[in-house]
């Protein structure tokens, strides 16, 4: 079997800028360690954000809210209601 190193996002994620980036991790992530979340972040070009959840891997009701509000601050102006639900 060959090695995926090669085409892993962390030898990719610093050549991102000038994209904004916004990293939502769990910290009860059952996928996703911790430590191997915040390397990736540590590992992405800025500019950036990140925010933790205590939640599993499929994250929550607030991690949507965070998103959409990122989402809108980014473009400048507010989502249609049906991308709120």
């Amino acid at each position: 079997m060959k090695s995926l190193k090669p085409v892993e996002q962390i030898n990719y994620i610093n050549q991102a800028a000038p994209a904004k980036l916004f990293f939502q991790f769990a910290k009860k992530d059952e996928i996703i360690p911790v430590d191997a979340a915040q390397r990736f972040y540590e590992a992405a070009s800025k500019p950036k954000t990140i925010k933790w959840y205590k939640t599993g891997h499929s994250l929550n009701t607030q991690a949507t809210s965070d998103r959409m509000d990122w989402i809108v601050e980014q473009v400048g102006s507010q989502l249609p209601k049906e991308f709120l639900t």
